[in-house]
């Protein structure tokens, strides 16, 4: 009996998943690392991505990443000269009413 050779859509997931899985943990690392947080933050989301294969780079994507708070401090930031500029408007008009 000689054994039939394996198609090849049959070997095509047992190569591409690992690899997915390969450079999916190894680009979220470099990001983890690249984020200059914590030593005990970046260390918590390495052990997450690094030992839970594909659920642990959904966690981080939907938890680790809080691109939302950066642009709200982003826009407070750019948006304070006005509220100062506005503050001082409303003490100048006070002081002319008392």
């Amino acid at each position: 009996m000689e054994t039939e050779a394996i198609h090849w859509s049959v070997q095509l997931p047992a190569v591409i998943i690992p690899l997915a899985d390969f450079f999916i943990r190894l680009s979220l690392s470099i990001r983890v690392i690249m984020r200059k947080r914590q030593y005990g933050v970046t260390l918590a989301w390495l052990v997450v991505i690094l030992l839970v294969p594909f659920v642990g780079a959904l966690i981080y994507l939907f938890f680790g990443e809080n691109r939302i708070g950066e642009t709200r401090a982003r826009r407070a930031k750019e948006s304070l000269n006005h509220y100062l500029k506005w503050l001082e408007s409303l003490k100048t008009k006070l002081k002319f009413r008392g």
